[in-house]
């Protein structure tokens, strides 16, 4: 007897674990006006030349602290007025953040992720070139985007999305329900993203004083993402990313710019610590 229960209670949890992981979910992000999600942060961007150690020869851009996501107001739509504000970032060595940083973002997010009206944390004294070349209505690949039907363990779905940086062909982002975590009640699906980058622009200098600059390559950035399917909302994120881009002057003003290939590492950690 004690047999036969031992194999029915087997073949319960069999049944009920295959039932949660063929069950389908609706992914959304769940805002609450007046909510703080805060997330301990790191975050590293290294350049360097070909054949030598990333950051070695050029520089290293870091930052580590907390970023706090608030939801400033909920929209008629469902959509959320929202403001981050992100770790100042460092120079390689150095133990203060550039006096040009500015820390707070504004935008718009809908419940799957996308993201307009984006106000960018640029400062007057900002790099003219960063500031022209960024297309702040398509940054919506800098968050997670969520599928717009049901899926389940497994599923896959890709996007093709404009490319923040003007004048460069779209990014394509395909995604995958890899993974089911956490309970019945309180699932966690682990998303597994690969984010195909063209890099293709040319950028005026807004001054007229330098000459233009191009860059031209890829970047390849994995991320995996653990989401809470019943709170709406990430809870962890890991972000790592290579690439290598040719970057060089046009026109005829000076001073010129040395042509150069730069390789490019990145890497993002986000955990949620409060909200």
């Amino acid at each position: 007897m004690k047999r036969i229960n031992v194999l029915i209670a087997a073949w319960l949890l069999l049944a009920l674990s295959s039932g949660i992981a063929h069950a389908q979910y609706i992914l959304r992000y769940k805002f609450v006006k007046g909510a703080k999600w805060v997330y301990q942060t790191h975050m590293q961007v290294q350049t360097g030349l070909p054949g030598e150690p990333p950051g070695q020869g050029m520089f290293t851009v870091h930052g580590d602290g907390d970023t706090t996501i608030t939801i400033a107001r909920i929209l008629s739509n469902g959509d959320a007025r929202i403001y981050a504000t992100t770790p100042n970032f460092l120079l390689q060595g150095s133990t203060a953040p550039a006096a040009r940083n500015v820390k707070t973002t504004y935008f718009t997010m809908s419940p799957n992720g996308r993201m307009s009206a984006v106000k960018l944390p640029v400062s007057p004294k900002g790099s003219p070139f960063m500031v022209s070349a960024i297309n702040p209505d398509a940054l919506s690949t800098d968050s997670l985007l969520l599928p717009v039907r049901k899926v389940k363990q497994g599923d896959s779905w890709s996007l093709e999305e404009p490319n923040p940086i003007r004048n460069s062909p779209p990014w394509r982002i395909t995604t995958k329900f890899t993974k089911l975590l956490g309970t019945s009640k309180n699932p966690v699906a682990v998303l597994t993203s690969l984010y195909n980058i063209p890099i293709s622009a040319k950028v005026n200098d807004p001054s007229g004083v330098g000459p233009g600059m191009t860059a031209n390559g890829k970047m390849i950035i994995h991320r995996t993402t653990f989401f809470s399917v019943r709170e709406g909302k990430m809870l962890k994120t890991v972000i790592s990313g290579t690439g290598k881009i040719h970057v060089g002057p046009y026109g005829n003003r000076k001073p010129a710019r040395t042509p150069m290939e730069v390789v490019i590492t990145t890497q993002v950690i986000m955990q949620l610590t409060k909200g």
